[in-house]
């Protein structure tokens, strides 16, 4: 259940699967590995800030100088800023509830949940300037 998942492994889960359909838009010739790189970036950062244990991760979040949190969103920072990856989250968050329909399948309610989930989780940016905006602050923005 997503409720019983912490945020680290929502952010694991929501960087395996951008993972994976970039790996499928790889093996289709529809982007390019350089392209892919760029388009995961985000998603590792995310992962990072809230210190998920994945392979392509780099651990240095461990206590050992200053907060594990800290240590994490330096580290995160250092794969993408906050100011890209916080957009990056609430555009697949808003995009993967406006594809719900009722005969949404059991894998689009999961990922649009643990988006949502994890958008919800790491909202507030410590430093005050870059918050994941609620679900349609974007489009009425541009409206």
């Amino acid at each position: 259940m997503i409720e019983q998942r912490t945020t680290a492994e929502l952010a694991a889960a929501a960087y395996l699967r951008a993972q994976d359909a970039a790996s499928r838009q790889i093996a289709t010739g529809r982007i390019t590995h350089g392209v892919a790189h760029a388009k995961l970036r985000p998603w590792l950062a995310i992962a990072a800030w809230c210190n998920a244990e994945l392979q392509d991760l780099w651990q240095p979040c461990t206590p050992v100088f200053g907060s594990t949190d800290t240590r994490c969103r330096l580290y995160a920072h250092e794969i993408a800023p906050r100011s890209e990856w916080a957009s990056t989250l609430a555009e697949a968050r808003d995009a993967a509830l406006d594809r719900l329909t009722p005969d949404s399948t059991d894998q689009a309610l999961t990922h649009a949940r643990i988006l949502c989930a994890l958008a919800s989780a790491i909202s507030l940016d410590p430093n005050g300037t870059d918050h994941i905006p609620p679900y349609g602050a974007q489009q009425r923005k541009a409206a």
